[in-house]
């Protein structure tokens, strides 16, 4: 009870009425938390929002050769438009399949066209995102480095980013959380896992693009439990507990983080149940973003889309 009463006089001490341990800083401000990505881990931290990351012009820069890759090698959805594609969108469909088995072969261009993707982004998108991110998250890393994990076999890697449209009157992202698309899909995640430690992941990304209305990142006064559960993965507005009892996310206290151009955010998206709400307005959100993870033997950490 002690350690509770702590905790949220901690909390209250970075955000006035806040449900979260959450820090808004400079770039300069980082190294105040040289340990910060661990404490995310351990719960002493639920995220953050780091200011200014990226210029007008680099967040300009990406959109615009976004737009200028063709379509068929997007993922589209009806929020929008992804790319490079996402491992668990080429397996989706499998689940359930007793015959399901993901075939090396079948996934060796996709690792190639990742990698190649991850080396050419400098050039490609015109702005050295990848030596950003790394920066940043060495600063914070407690002197861990910074891996992208490998294809199957070894071959070619995961990407270290997504880029995503969301798009006005259509684009939001349900409510989840990492450890819930874990439990649903394993077969997504049974290749990354012998490489890393995905439960209780952290979420990145940086916003690219400023909707005109809405879009912001909305956190839930509610943790992962195991058992938890959704009816489908695009339902938006209940889950259901360990015990069976529907819950009404609805009814819960939120949180919204609203990031401007260029900002960037690291949070603790595994273990918090967060949603994307729909993005209103003119514009399309764009945002360049993905996960990270502990090595097996906590000498490293992983970062993957």
């Amino acid at each position: 009870m002690f350690q509770k009463i702590l905790k949220k006089i901690f909390r209250k001490k970075s955000f006035s009425n806040s449900l979260f341990n959450w820090k808004q800083l400079k770039l300069e401000d980082l190294k105040s938390y040289p340990d910060g990505l661990n404490h995310m881990r351990s719960n002493d931290l639920d995220g953050m929002l780091i200011k200014n990351v990226l210029s007008t012009s680099e967040c300009n820069n990406i959109i615009e050769n976004f737009n200028k890759i063709p379509i068929v090698d997007k993922i589209v959805m009806p929020e929008g438009l992804t790319f490079p594609p996402v491992f668990p969108q080429l397996v989706r469909g499998m689940k359930g399949d007793v015959n399901f088995k993901i075939e090396e072969g079948k996934f060796e261009t996709y690792f190639d066209k990742c990698k190649k993707y991850n080396n050419n982004f400098k050039n490609d998108f015109k702005v050295d995102v990848l030596n950003k991110i790394e920066m940043i998250f060495k600063s914070i890393s407690g002197g861990r480095s910074i891996k992208i994990p490998k294809g199957f076999k070894g071959l070619g890697e995961y990407p270290f980013s997504t880029v995503r449209k969301l798009l006005p009157q259509k684009g939001n992202i349900s409510i989840h959380c990492g450890n819930y698309f874990q439990q649903e899909f394993p077969e997504f995640y049974s290749h990354l896992t012998e490489q890393v430690e995905v439960k209780d992941q952290l979420s990145y990304f940086i916003l690219l693009e400023e909707p005109e209305k809405n879009g912001e990142l909305t956190l839930f006064d509610i943790k992962w439990e195991d058992g938890q559960t959704k009816v489908h993965p695009s339902e938006n507005s209940k889950i259901f507990q360990p015990d069976g009892n529907e819950l009404n996310i609805n009814k819960l206290g939120t949180m919204k983080i609203i990031p401007k151009k260029g900002d960037m955010i690291i949070f603790q998206g595994g273990a918090l149940w967060h949603r994307v709400e729909q993005v209103m307005g003119k514009n399309s959100r764009y945002t360049l973003g993905g996960f990270m993870g502990f090595s097996k033997k906590d000498t490293h950490y992983y970062i993957w889309s």
